[in-house]
């Protein structure tokens, strides 16, 4: 938990899994010392995050030990201190894993949490290029989703805006291009910018 939000309840309109869209954003690493510029560009994409979302967790990975090098968990809003505590101390990092707790509207006009509703994966490939892939675990931002009732017009109109305008600010903040995205369960309603139509 990461903040004192009530926490969304799974509704009939919309559906939760792991890995139901995907953004992808290459660019090149910040510093010549592969770790550091790493950690810098995490830094700069968590800062993106709110409003849209609170990190839950942070997972660093490297060369030697491979992925859940070290974890933390986080109670409260982490700040930038308690995001790369200890990273530093890491040789060889390769990538990190940033998942997130959504903030959503409800159908009450309430703002709620939905636990484990994304992930941020960061990872850097072996030409140095570090790849930013935002994963989405919930598909309430759409007006025909997944769930038992599929009509979800009500929640999507109110977030579906909340969602494109994170993927812009993480567009900038991880000085990347959107090199993949994969939202085929969606076709027409979600593109490389987010919910299409929504403003």
């Amino acid at each position: 938990m990461t903040t004192t939000l009530p926490v969304m309840t799974t509704s009939n309109t919309w559906h939760r899994d792991r890995g139901l869209a995907r953004w992808a954003f290459a660019s090149t690493s910040r510093s010549a010392h592969a770790s550091e510029g790493l950690i810098a560009h995490v830094v700069a994409v968590a800062s993106c995050v709110a409003p849209f979302a609170d990190i839950a967790s942070v997972s660093w990975s490297t060369g030697a030990k491979g992925e859940d090098s070290l974890v933390r968990t986080f109670e409260s809003v982490p700040s930038e201190a308690a995001i790369i505590e200890g990273a530093g101390a890491l040789d060889d990092i390769t990538g990190a894993t940033l998942e997130l707790d959504l903030r959503c509207i409800s159908s009450d006009g309430a703002l709620r949490r939905v636990e484990d509703g994304a992930s941020l994966e960061i990872e850097r490939t072996s030409d140095g290029t570090v790849v930013t892939t935002f994963v989405l675990n919930v598909d309430l931002f759409v007006p025909l989703t997944w769930g038992t009732v599929r009509q979800n017009g009500e929640l999507a109109s109110t977030n579906a805006p909340r969602l494109n305008a994170f993927l812009e600010r993480l567009s900038a903040a991880s000085g990347g291009v959107l090199s993949y995205f994969d939202t085929d369960e969606y076709t027409g309603q979600l593109t490389e910018i987010g919910v299409a139509g929504a403003v």
